[in-house]
This record gives structure tokens, C-alpha cells and sequence, in this order.
């Protein structure tokens, strides 16, 4: 008479990391005080995932021209605390930028949409102001005189 085969050892479930906390709401490290405090996220706060989301929704949106739909995200991003400033023909800006209420900021062209904006672009102007109509300096050309 032959023994039954053993039973098959099943291996134990993976474990699922926990998410990573998002910095305005990690605590301090073990032994201290955090050497920089985190900016606390306001009530309601979008979340990176989120906002991310937002911005390549409106990105798709305005590389196909649906600027309907570009302006509905735009104004569901303001609702949020996301203040998002367009880069604009002819001022030299290559890409737009976002700021938060709680001092996020960020790109609004991807992959990297936390990458800082480019110098010298303010975040509450948006840069440079546009050159006059027709692009010449204010009062002409030089050597032409009234």
C-alpha cells in the first residue's frame, strides 16, 4: 500500500508596504525636533496624486486644444489651493508653473510635475511681462526721433 503524497506548502502572502507619508504630515524623527518644520497641509488639501492627475488631465487638454476643458481644470485645480500660471508665446517661458496654498510648487508639464520652475520665473507674475504691440521698445527704434 503507498502513502498519499504530502500536502503542498503554500507560501505565506507578500506584505504590502505601508504608503509613504506625505512630508507636512511626518513627525518628528526619533530624539528631536525636525531641523526644518514641514508645511502643514490646510483642510482639504489636494493630495500629490491628486494634483498630478489634475495637471496631466490639463496638459492632454491643451496639447489637443480643448481649452473648454483646459479652463475646467484650471478652475478645479484653483477650487483645490493650486494657483497655476500658463507659459506664454514670446516671453521666453518654455513651461507654465503651480504653487499651493501649504508652499507646494512645481512644473505643469510632466514627467516631473514637483520639479522646481525655472529661474526667473516668479511664482505669483508668471515672469516677464510680454513686449509692447508690434515688439518694438517703447518710443521706436533708436535714431528715430519726433
Amino acid at each position: 500500500v503507498l502513502a498519499p503524497p504530502p500536502a503542498p506548502v503554500l507560501a505565506p502572502p507578500p506584505v504590502l508596504a505601508p504608503p509613504p507619508i506625505p512630508p507636512w504630515e511626518q513627525a518628528a524623527p526619533p530624539g528631536g525636533a525636525a531641523t526644518a518644520p514641514a508645511p502643514a497641509a490646510p483642510e482639504g488639501a489636494i493630495s500629490n496624486e491628486d494634483l498630478v492627475a489634475l495637471l496631466k488631465q490639463r496638459e492632454a487638454a491643451r496639447a489637443s486644444r480643448d481649452w473648454y476643458m483646459s479652463d475646467q481644470l484650471r478652475t478645479t485645480l484653483e477650487s483645490r489651493g493650486v494657483t497655476v500660471i500658463d507659459a506664454r508665446r514670446g516671453s521666453g517661458m518654455t513651461v507654465g508653473s503651480w504653487t499651493t496654498t501649504d508652499g507646494r510648487s512645481g512644473v505643469t508639464t510632466g514627467p516631473d510635475y514637483f520639479a522646481p520652475p525655472p529661474a526667473g520665473m516668479a511664482a505669483q507674475g508668471g515672469g516677464m511681462a510680454p513686449p509692447p504691440y508690434g515688439g518694438a521698445p517703447a518710443g521706436g527704434p533708436p535714431g528715430r526721433g519726433a
